[in-house]
């Protein structure tokens, strides 16, 4: 579970998804979205052997590092 500022979209494009919101989890399906205050805990998991893949928007983009210009911060391990 993590959280930062701004807001953040979801859309389903393929497999089923478990989104958790602080204590609450929804599952969407293909065609299915979100969209959440980005401050509240949360975190997108696949639960089946299928291939999920989604589309997120997120405003402010968290993983721009304004001072380098680089897209991902220095220390974010993946």
């Amino acid at each position: 579970m993590y959280s930062h500022s701004g807001e953040e979209f979801i859309y389903i494009l393929e497999g089923i998804a478990t989104i958790q919101l602080e204590s609450i989890q929804y599952t969407l399906y293909p065609g299915d979205s979100i969209q959440i205050h980005s401050n509240e805990r949360h975190n997108w998991m696949n639960h089946t052997n299928k291939v999920v893949r989604l589309l997120t928007v997120n405003i402010p983009n968290p993983f721009r590092s304004i001072e380098s210009g680089h897209i991902m911060p220095p220390d974010l391990t993946l």
